[in-house]
């Protein structure tokens, strides 16, 4: 039996084929279409979703595959819970990889020393003797060496690539992001974008006053469009989330130490933004603006200077 449930803690889609038989049984362009959007997972012998949420697509795509809507799993997670879910996974994949990666670079030390091991029984410069009795034998040792070796480097290769992975997932389970100004900072921006174009939608208006502005109407005579019920439930669930998601990267920066204001900026010449020093220009409620170097006038530099948010000042002077 195929079928789909939409897992709350995660917000992913769990879908379950029924085994290989009825996989198979699927045509090529749908088993391709759940591959597109889906990622194989052991842990449920099942795909799990790309995209977080409702996903209407792949609904409609599993749907049309003759697969059964089973509801919901589990409760949903705050975005904080989300997080600290999402770091213990982290957590637990690299210490797979860190344990991979031991064990190919201790797969590598013993191939290369079986290899030399073998070599060394070869005198130094010692030709192949053709014709004589010992020219096979002598060839696929040699031949042994060479593999030996080769699936010693073979092994490095790996213990490297797992090191890398290892080390990639140690950064989001340390979750060193969220101790950055300058990530949270962006997040927050973003947060504050969805947050707008979704309270628009709910007002039932389609552009903001810019937007409006650029295609040659006003947002308020505009004609507002009417809401539906479900386009409110969505909307409104949506808002929720972004608003939840807004407070939690908030609460992150309020913690972060050295976090610029337009009062500690009060006196200060220069500022350090990634990783160059530049002075300042002027100190807006916001944003910091710096000379914009690519005029060669000073005049000019100033402006048409450029802005940076606060959470992107490193340091200042």
């Amino acid at each position: 039996m195929r079928y789909f449930i939409h897992n709350l803690e995660t917000d992913k889609l769990n879908i379950f084929t029924g085994g290989k038989s009825e996989w198979l049984a699927l045509p090529e362009a749908q088993r391709q279409s759940i591959k597109s959007n889906c990622l194989w997972a052991r842990s449920i012998n099942g795909w799990v979703s790309r995209a977080k949420g409702a996903n209407p697509y792949l609904r409609t795509i599993l749907a049309e595959a003759g697969f059964e809507d089973r509801g919901t799993q589990g409760e949903r997670l705050s975005f904080a819970e989300q997080v600290g879910a999402k770091q213990e996974r982290a957590e637990q994949r690299a210490e797979r990889f860190e344990d991979r990666a031991g064990t190919a670079d201790k797969r590598s030390d013993s191939l290369y020393a079986g290899a030399r091991t073998m070599a060394d029984a070869i005198p130094f410069g010692q030709p192949i003797l053709i014709g004589h009795y010992s020219e096979g034998r002598d060839r696929r040792f040699r031949e042994r060496i060479s593999r030996t070796f080769e699936r010693a480097f073979e092994e490095g290769d790996k213990a490297k690539y797992y090191e890398r992975r290892a080390a990639t997932a140690r950064a989001t389970a340390d979750g060193a992001q969220y101790s950055s100004p300058a990530y949270l900072g962006n997040r927050i921006k973003e947060c504050k974008a969805e947050i707008g174009k979704l309270e628009r939608y709910l007002a039932g208006k389609r552009f903001s006053t810019v937007q409006a502005e650029r295609i040659g109407e006003r947002c308020g005579d505009s004609a507002e469009r009417t809401v539906s019920d479900a386009e409110k439930s969505r909307w409104t669930a949506d808002l929720d989330e972004w608003l939840e998601k807004l407070e939690f990267y908030e609460h992150c920066l309020s913690t972060c130490p050295n976090v610029f204001t337009k009062e500690s900026l009060t006196g200060k010449q220069a500022v350090k933004i990634r990783g160059g020093w530049f002075p300042i220009v002027k100190v807006n409620k916001t944003t910091v603006a710096v000379p914009n170097t690519c005029f060669p006038q000073a005049v000019d530099q100033a402006r048409y200077a450029l802005k940076y948010a606060f959470t992107e000042i490193q340091e200042a002077r």
